[in-house]
């Protein structure tokens, strides 16, 4: 075998440790190294074994994610809900829809529906709190509306359309509040509770609510809608329109004079497909 130079290198003489004889066979050297090559480059290509697939969670009875739509609503993003959407537009029943889905905000507890809808109004209608959010930002979210109502005692039972009048005036908004008229019922507004630390003690906390005909309604919602300084809010109950559960919250985001049909921006996105 040549002698090799100290600056001079080769794949055998980096191929340490065996020990030869002078008289070693180079045919027997190459063999061996090919077979290491063959080795590293299988060793290379090899996929690593597949890890087992995660097992599902198991689905806690009694728990749901989401619902299909009643047969009487219709979803915004169908074909049909779109249509709607795009004669709204045209007839100027969406004037205050942009300002209000910018601000689209989805309740955080199951009974916030009231405080999250108040919250997409005054947001939307750009209402200062006054009060900061987090950090330096000054900004409604539902904890910001703790007067009127302990926000634990909301959790559990929500708000009364009384107590969402008193929110929402307390924060700076007027209202013109309605409820559907039915015969001998007396629809006087029930005074703010007494024993809350509400900032607005003035008459306008405690608001008459006048009836309403069907007629009256559509008014209602064709002047809402047709502009972008007004929001109307729905107090309403789910059965009505086949759905679970009963008192309900949420903005009118439109209406479509055409089809006589409103797009309700309901607030429990956790609801329903």
């Amino acid at each position: 075998m040549a002698e090799l130079s100290p600056r001079t290198t080769s794949k055998r003489a980096r191929k340490a440790p065996k020990k030869m004889s002078d008289g070693a066979d180079e045919d027997e050297l190459d063999a061996v190294e090919e077979a290491e090559l063959q080795e590293a480059i299988a060793l290379s290509t090899t996929a690593p074994p597949t890890a087992a697939p995660k097992p599902k969670p198991e689905i806690e009875e009694g728990k749901f994610y989401k619902r299909d739509l009643p047969e009487q609503c219709i979803a915004f993003a169908s074909q049909q809900g779109r249509s709607f959407f795009e004669s709204a537009l045209k007839s100027g029943g969406l004037e205050g829809f942009f300002d209000l889905i910018a601000q689209f905000h989805t309740q955080m507890e199951p009974a916030y529906c009231g405080l999250a809808t108040l919250t997409m109004a005054l947001n939307s209608l750009k209402v200062d709190p006054g009060r900061p959010w987090k950090g330096v930002w000054r900004w409604y979210d539902e904890s910001l509306l703790d007067c009127c109502k302990d926000l634990k005692e909301v959790q559990l039972d929500g708000i009364s359309l009384e107590e969402f009048v008193c929110l929402a005036v307390c924060n700076g908004l007027s209202c013109d509040t309605r409820r559907a008229h039915i015969t001998g019922e007396d629809v006087a507004m029930a005074p703010c509770p007494t024993n809350t630390t509400c900032n607005n003690r003035s008459d306008g906390c405690h608001a008459s609510i006048t009836s309403g005909t069907l007629d009256d309604l559509r008014t209602a919602v064709k002047h809402a809608c047709g502009r972008s300084d007004v929001v109307l809010a729905a107090s309403y109950s789910r059965k009505t329109l086949g759905q679970t559960g009963d008192g309900h919250f949420s903005p009118v985001g439109g209406y479509d004079a055409a089809s006589d049909q409103v797009l309700l921006l309901d607030v429990a996105r956790f609801m329903s497909v």
